[in-house]
């Protein structure tokens, strides 16, 4: 079925104002035109990330804030880690295809892509933490090993079901993590923890506008006809 809107249940970046901002300092007189529902994803300035990411559900969020906020209290010496907002906990996949050729606009191109996609559901296990970024202060929680494998598929299915429509998607292999917080100096040694662990249901496509903004403009639902892991 079909997903294309941004959704008004999600609590994720309902503010655009960064883009606004950076648009309007470069000469744009309308900035409040490029909101997505006005413009579309192909609208969107290219400056602003649009990536695919897995995220808990309502459910399974509360028990992921304790455990994030007693990491971020008991891995630094206190006030040293700043827990990432509750809203924005995710892991990302890939960053949405770049298009090459399109047959069609992007946006129908990416509603093609969801209907030949299909990955199955699995659960995403974070068993050990580090310090990741440029400058090691990004505190995370890593995916266990068969969490990365199915990860790593999951963006190949992600590529292959846009491609056909002329979307170039991203193949190659990451480091599945979920940043907890922000340090204020580089967080140098990795550790094993009791696993955090939720289900992925759906890869959601978002638009950051920055560290404290995501917008959710569609659900690709997880499971088709490929069984569960």
């Amino acid at each position: 079925m079909r997903q294309w809107c941004l959704d008004p249940r999600d609590e994720l970046g309902q503010n655009w104002n960064h883009a606004k901002e950076r648009v309007s300092a470069v000469g744009d007189l309308f900035p409040d035109t490029l909101q997505p529902s006005e413009v579309g994803i192909a609208g969107i300035p290219a400056f602003v990330p649009r990536f695919f990411a897995l995220y808990p559900d309502a459910e399974e969020l509360p028990e992921i804030v304790e455990r994030q906020l007693r990491l971020c209290r008991e891995s630094a010496p206190p006030g040293s880690i700043t827990p990432r907002p509750a809203w924005m906990l995710h892991v990302s996949v890939a960053l949405c295809g770049t298009p090459r050729r399109l047959r069609y606009s992007m946006e129908e191109a990416l509603l093609r892509a969801q209907e030949a996609f299909c990955f199955p559901a699995f659960d995403v296990v974070l068993d050990s933490v580090a310090g990741f970024g440029g400058d090691g202060t990004a505190f995370v929680a890593v995916a266990d090993a068969r969490t990365t494998e199915l990860v790593h598929g999951l963006r190949r299915a992600l590529a292959d079901a846009q491609r056909p429509f002329g979307l170039v998607g991203e193949r190659s292999a990451a480091v599945p993590h979920l940043t907890l917080g922000y340090g204020k100096r580089p967080l140098d040694r990795r550790y094993a923890i009791q696993p955090i662990r939720f289900r992925a249901k759906e890869v959601r496509l978002v638009i950051s506008t920055g560290r404290s903004e995501h917008q959710c403009v569609a659900r690709w639902p997880l499971g088709g006809n490929r069984g569960t892991t």
